[in-house]
């Protein structure tokens, strides 16, 4: 049974010791579990809107006056909740919408000529945003803990169901051996009737019923006791990623800021000193096509076959290639461990061991020599992203018959063409053919997290995005260049 501490650390209420006293008001263990029940059905009732909290306070106040103290200590602890909760989450939209804001000025900024003081407004737009990135950031990871703390709660319940449930099961198990000691004979010698040889076997078969049920229903428990788990991981994983790109942003805060006191230092504030700097430091086309550039996946290629490689992809997927470029760049890897772990021992064995081995066999390639991403936790968690583009071999799979129709060859995910038209594919799916800023960021979103993408929209997601700009502006001086 839990205690009244445990169900305060649980749902950390803002009144503890207010909620704390009510809780003792109750008097028993048996009354703080059933106002902790109640403050969870409050919850749930909460997330219907209004109309769910009418139905709480309403069930609240048909179960009578005779647990009031109890009740009403959990209802001051569910509506502290309810309240961190909804502050939490209107401080996050408030920091999000800034965020947009900000966006949409850089993009203004940069859209003008290029002086000193547009510059200067341009990194001070980006270091403002990269601001609110780390606060937005810092509001995800507190949601991620109230959410982790539910799925603890919901494992700890549904243990607690599975020991309950197999209880019963031994019983009815037990039972069921010692009747099949008894002979039917036995049983109608037993009884002085008819009627109670038949009431008799009809209890046998309620106990075997009872008995079958508690297997159906442990199997059931089970399952959900893995989703649970499976979701504990998830959003563990997420708040690990979010804290490493939290990191990445305040070392690019602190670049920015180096690099406006630099500019100002270099010009002495004059424009035709920027105009200068700004001649000198502009690359020629020969140089943009020999830089070499970093694949996601590891391995580095000039950028003139990048170029191209991305062009081929964005002409059959109609996403475009600035942001095909920016996703699959190494430097856009936040929080990632690519390229390191066995697939023997980083892979899901039923999602993508199989798959693994039928990509690595139709390719002729040993599996064993063919390294993927580390798991970015080391307790249940899985990695085996393979090759160029990072994808998981049961996301291959999903795509290799749309790049074997493109291209004529089994496609292979370590093969440069087949990476970036894979992840092309995967960015046309996700929504970013429209081409527009909001859903280009939704899809790159998706490309690093899939269904949790909200969580990277306003960190990774930017970082894409300002990435896929400076790709833009290296493609746009090489057309420049060959007109």
């Amino acid at each position: 049974m839990e205690t009244i501490e445990d169900i305060q650390r649980r749902v950390r209420p803002v009144h503890a010791g207010y909620a704390k006293r009510s809780y003792r008001a109750g008097g028993v263990r048996e009354k703080s579990r059933g106002a902790y029940v109640l403050a969870r059905i409050g919850w749930q009732c909460a997330r219907l809107g209004v109309t769910g909290m009418l139905v709480f306070v309403f069930l609240v106040g048909s179960l009578g006056y005779a647990n009031a103290p109890t009740m009403f200590g959990a209802a001051v602890l569910f509506a502290d909740a309810l309240q961190d909760r909804a502050e939490l989450e209107a401080q996050l939209q408030q920091v999000e919408d800034q965020i947009d804001a900000y966006e949409k000025n850089i993009s203004d900024i940069q859209g003008q000529k290029k002086t000193l003081a547009n510059e200067i407004k341009l990194l001070d737009a980006q270091t403002s945003r990269l601001n609110l990135q780390i606060k937005a950031l810092d509001l995800q990871i507190k949601r991620l803990d109230t959410q982790i703390t539910d799925v603890g709660i919901g494992i700890k319940d549904s243990e607690t169901k599975i020991q309950g449930s197999r209880a019963i099961l031994a019983q009815s198990l037990n039972a069921l051996y010692e009747i099949d000691q008894t002979s039917l004979l036995e049983i109608l010698l037993a009884n002085d009737n008819l009627s109670g040889f038949f009431n008799e076997m009809n209890a046998q078969t309620s106990i075997q019923e009872q008995a079958r049920g508690g297997l159906d229903q442990i199997k059931i428990l089970k399952t959900n006791l893995e989703t649970q788990q499976d979701d504990l991981i998830a959003r563990r994983e997420d708040q690990q990623s979010l804290r490493a790109l939290q990191q990445e942003q305040k070392q690019e805060l602190a670049q920015k800021r180096q690099e406006k006191n630099k500019l100002l230092a270099e010009t002495n504030g004059k424009e035709s000193s920027y105009q200068k700097l700004l001649q000198q430091s502009k690359q020629t086309a020969a140089q943009i096509r020999s830089r070499l550039y970093q694949l996601l996946g590891g391995g580095e290629i000039k950028f003139q076959d990048a170029l191209q490689y991305a062009s081929f992809a964005s002409q059959k997927s109609g996403v475009r290639t600035a942001l095909i470029l920016a996703v699959l760049d190494k430097e856009s890897a936040l929080g990632k461990n690519v390229g390191k772990c066995s697939w023997q021992t980083a892979m899901s064995p039923t999602r993508d061991k199989p798959a693994f081995i039928e990509i690595t066999k139709q390719l002729g390639l040993n599996p064993d020599s063919m390294p993927v991403s580390c798991p970015i936790l080391s307790d249940g968690s899985y990695g085996g992203a393979m090759g160029l583009a990072q994808f998981i071999p049961s996301t291959w799979l999903l795509y290799k018959d749309r790049i074997q129709k493109i291209t004529g060859s089994y496609p292979s995910p370590w093969n440069p063409r087949d990476a970036f038209l894979a992840t092309a594919l995967y960015l046309a799916d996700a929504g970013a053919t429209n081409q527009a800023f909001s859903a280009e960021r939704i899809a790159a979103a998706k490309y690093y997290a899939g269904s949790r993408w909200r969580y990277y929209l306003y960190s990774y997601g930017s970082t894409v995005m300002d990435r896929a700009s400076y790709y833009s502006n290296q493609i746009a001086l090489l057309q420049q260049a060959s007109s």
